[in-house]
């Protein structure tokens, strides 16, 4: 009969390996990429800062709660999109409308988790150290084309110890930019079923395409 494996031995070598060092593009996506596998529910906050080819500009803050591979929540100015695996809503406050659909049914290019980390998907290209505000990044360069094939470059920061994403800035054929500063990101998050589920909002109107 073989003996377990020590229980103090296999997390010291868990606690390793995701912090060792990317030296190579390959690794870094790796590392990230084992982050995300680790992560379970994620919790972030988030600014999108966009620079249009005319040269106008604009920018907004939001917050995304990512429970299991099917639910999760969106929170924008005046906006809320969520799903709890059942049912798909959209609350407007601008329109004072409430949008249900069935999860099923949800737009098939909306999808916040695969958006989010779909530059795991894209083929590594370069890879250089950063440092911000006393913290070590590796900035990844990748080739989006074959993934995401309305973009002409994809640049990731990533956290050098734990592979989490810091920082996501994409470039369009069309010229337009846009930069994802990720903030508060918290692995593991405690979520409840009441943070993606639909409750009626006195005042606002339903319009169930259920």
């Amino acid at each position: 009969m073989k003996r377990p494996f020590p229980t103090l031995f296999a997390l010291v070598l868990a606690l390793l390996g995701a912090n060792a060092s990317a030296a190579t593009p390959a690794e870094a996506l790796d590392l990230s990429a084992r982050f995300v596998r680790g992560a379970g529910n994620i919790s972030l906050e988030f600014a999108m800062d966009q620079k249009y080819a005319t040269g106008a500009t604009a920018s907004q803050k939001g917050s995304l709660l990512l429970g299991d591979t099917t639910r999760f929540r969106l929170t924008l100015p005046g906006t809320v999109m969520a799903t709890d695996g059942k049912i798909y809503w959209e609350r407007r406050d601008a329109t004072k409308q409430v949008l249900l659909r069935n999860h099923a049914d949800m737009p098939s290019n909306f999808q916040p988790a695969k958006m989010l980390f779909q530059y795991l998907e894209c083929e590594p290209v370069s890879l250089e150290e950063a440092k911000e505000g006393g913290r070590r990044l590796l900035k990844l360069e990748l080739n989006p084309t074959r993934r995401m094939g309305t973009l002409r470059a994809l640049s990731v920061w990533l956290d050098a110890k734990s592979g989490a994403p810091v920082r996501i800035r994409t470039a369009d054929d069309s010229g337009n930019e846009t930069t994802y500063a990720i903030r508060s990101l918290k692995a593991g998050a405690k979520v409840r079923d009441a943070d993606f589920a639909y409750v009626k909002t006195d005042g606002f109107e339903e319009v169930d395409l259920r």
